[in-house]
Formats: structure tokens, sequence, C-alpha cells
């Protein structure tokens, strides 16, 4: 079983909806898999809600204080839900998960995330506008690439622009 600490270092790498599903993969090996159904959909919805939250909510300048919150939500979701049954199994000399299964779950987490960023950014049609091609140019010493910086540019333009701007 992964333990609390677990599920929170995994949501800390791959977000909230990592953790939960690390806590929906507890539930299965104990064999409540009503449970664990339960909490994959939750993390779908938590996911969902991210996305809603970023794309209309208010412009927030960081969200670290949001992903806290959401870590310690995860943290004292894992402890409530199965706390005292991770306790007693391990207890009873039942084995906590290896650290590289939480971690590498949180590394998928990462690349999920990163996935759907790449998949938005693409769907807003920045993939679409033309890109200017490096030109290569040769000093005295090195070959150097110069590149212009219009796509970047273009991502966060479309990012800034897609949002909801607020009524001052």
């Amino acid at each position: 079983l992964y333990s609390p600490w677990q599920v929170t270092g995994a949501a800390a790498l791959g977000g909230p909806p990592t953790g939960v599903w690390l806590i929906a993969n507890n539930f299965n090996r104990l064999g409540q898999t009503q449970k664990a159904k339960l909490l994959r959909g939750a993390a779908v919805v938590i996911t969902a809600a991210m996305l809603v939250l970023v794309q209309y909510g208010p412009r927030l300048q960081g969200f670290t204080l949001l992903n806290a919150l959401l870590l310690i939500g995860v943290r004292w979701g894992a402890e409530v839900s199965y706390g005292t049954t991770y306790k007693s199994y391990v207890a009873n000399g039942g084995r906590r998960a290896a650290h590289w299964r939480w971690l590498r779950a949180g590394a998928v987490g990462m690349v999920i995330i990163l996935g759907v960023l790449v998949a938005y950014v693409l769907t807003k049609g920045v993939a679409k506008r033309p890109v200017e091609t490096p030109v290569a140019f040769v000093s005295h010493r090195t070959l150097f690439t110069k590149t212009h910086l219009p796509l970047m540019r273009g991502i966060v333009s479309t990012i800034r622009d897609s949002r909801p701007q607020l009524n001052r």
C-alpha cells in the first residue's frame, strides 16, 4: 500500500489527481473496488475542475497557495480514508509500496499534465501560425543558430488572450 506521505509526494509531483489515483489503488488492493472506481472518477473530475479553473477562474499571479491547499487536501483525504487501515496493515506485516513506485506515478502524472497543456495550446491554433525558419549563420569561430521567437510569443499570447477578462 502507498502511505499517506507517498500519496502526498506523488500529488506534489503529478498534481492532486495523481494522489487520488494512488488512494484508489490502495482501496483496490484492499478489496474495496467500488471505492476505487469512485475515486478514479473523482480524479478525472478534479482534473477537469482544475482545467476549468485555470481557463475561466480569476487571474491569479501564482497558484502556490492553491497548490498547497490541494496537497493538504490530498494528505488529509488519504489519512482520513485509509490512515488507520494502513497503519494496522503495516503493523501486521503488510508491505508499503516502494518509493520508486510513487515517484514513477508522480512523473507519469506530470507527463500527462504537460500533454494536456500541449494539446490545449495546439487546439488554440498556435501550431497553425506561420513560424519563421531558423536562420543559420557562421561567425569566424562557431556555427550559431539564430532563432526568432514568434512561436513562443504566440503560445504565451494565445494562453493570455484565451482567458476571459474580468471587468474591473
